[in-house]
């Protein structure tokens, strides 16, 4: 399971897809780690970087990679919202 709530993803996917970026980067930026390690577990899942089965894995990378800021990394990805809503399909869950 996530450690992120799936309505949370669901807000900032309509954040990334009506270009509210500063809503967005404050959105994530008043996460915790681990969920912000999911959230973008859950976006390389959905970019098909990592498989579903593989989300220990991806959240493993995601907590090793050279990323300083979640929230900057993630709020400039314009495809965002569709590697989120990928990665929650490929996880079984809906937001």
């Amino acid at each position: 399971m996530l450690n992120i709530p799936t309505k949370t993803v669901a807000r900032m996917i309509d954040m990334a897809r009506d270009g509210a970026q500063d809503r967005l980067r404050d959105t994530i930026a008043g996460l915790d780690a681990d969920a912000r390690t999911d959230l973008v577990a859950l976006a390389w899942i959905g970019r098909d970087s990592f498989e579903a089965e593989e989300l220990d894995e991806a959240r493993s990378a995601a907590r090793q990679a050279p990323i300083a800021e979640a929230q900057d990394y993630l709020s400039r990805e314009p495809r965002l919202p569709d590697f989120l809503e990928a990665g929650m399909e490929a996880l079984g869950l809906r937001p």
